[in-house]
């Protein structure tokens, strides 16, 4: 059994274009959890009203973000599972690019015992162009990550062996059961967020579970839906600053701060930290110059 968990804050029409894209999914045996974080725009009565025994709706309060949101799903679903099954991470700005991308993150996790296995994100326009979907970390120091196919065209692509990376991208991720219980949770208090996903992927891997892309299960992400990130869409002034303070962004100062002084080793964390604010005013520089060439 899989059990899925779609955190949602209002965007209803993206909610309902993704679970019309699971629906079509060539594996069947899931349940999925809308965990509702305070919309507003009928969300709830949408969900209420589709009478489906295979979707529920878990209701909070606004103040859960994405980090929250998966971890009052976890717990839900701990009271429900068996050990045998699976948890996945899905956001509601994506659908799956062909109908077997979870029959493939599922065979791949069951291929490779103790493993966490998230799909290769590819971005909604023409070319589909990879996005961030993982990292493995070639220096901790230096704060060099390397995103496998990141940039690429997805028609490009000529492997499609499952590579393995230090940290998961949650945007549709495949845990076993195991990897959670009270004491093993996502951090939402620290990551409310963006890197909570990161966080607790690498956590898993220290425990000794094996993070893989899974370079042909694709899923097609809204870019411009993704938050205020600088290299997703071009920015204004406003917006620029905004992003460093702001929980829907991914240069968020304080959030990037506690990330440095949490996950890195703990010799690399002041030249980590350092690092990641001189790659954050450079983006800020840089980023409407690089959304333009990228057009």
């Amino acid at each position: 059994m899989l059990h899925i968990i779609i955190p949602v804050h209002n965007r209803l029409q993206l909610t309902r274009t993704c679970l019309e894209s699971l629906d079509l999914q060539s594996f069947s045996d899931w349940h999925a959890y809308i965990i509702n974080d305070g919309s507003s725009d009928g969300t709830k009565e949408w969900v209420s009203s589709l009478e489906r025994p295979d979707v529920s709706c878990i209701s909070g309060d606004g103040s859960l973000w994405w980090t929250g949101s998966m971890d009052l799903g976890v717990q839900h679903v701990l009271t429900n599972s068996s050990n045998d099954d699976f948890i996945m991470s899905l956001n509601n700005d994506l659908v799956f690019f062909s109908n077997d991308a979870i029959e493939i993150l599922i065979e791949t996790t069951k291929k490779n015992p103790n493993s966490i296995c998230g799909s290769l994100s590819v971005d909604d326009t023409k070319n589909k162009e990879v996005m961030s979907s993982g990292s493995r970390m070639l220096s901790w120091v230096l704060n060099i990550p390397y995103h496998p196919f990141y940039g690429n065209f997805h028609s490009n692509i000529k492997s499609f062996d499952p590579v393995e990376v230090d940290m998961l991208t949650g945007r549709s991720v495949i845990y076993p059961v195991s990897v959670f219980d009270n004491e093993n949770r996502f951090n939402f208090e620290a990551f409310p967020q963006y890197g909570g996903d990161n966080e607790f992927t690498f956590r898993a891997k220290k425990m000794g579970y094996i993070l893989l892309i899974v370079p042909n299960s694709v899923v097609i992400v809204s870019r411009l839906e993704t938050g205020i990130n600088p290299m997703d869409r071009v920015l204004s002034f406003h917006e620029k600053i905004e992003s460093l303070f702001s929980i829907r962004s991914v240069n968020n100062l304080i959030i990037r701060t506690r990330f440095a002084m949490t996950v890195p080793p703990w010799y690399a964390r002041p030249s980590y930290l350092i690092i990641a604010f001189f790659k954050i005013i450079a983006q800020l520089f840089l980023s409407n110059l690089i959304m333009k060439f990228r057009k």
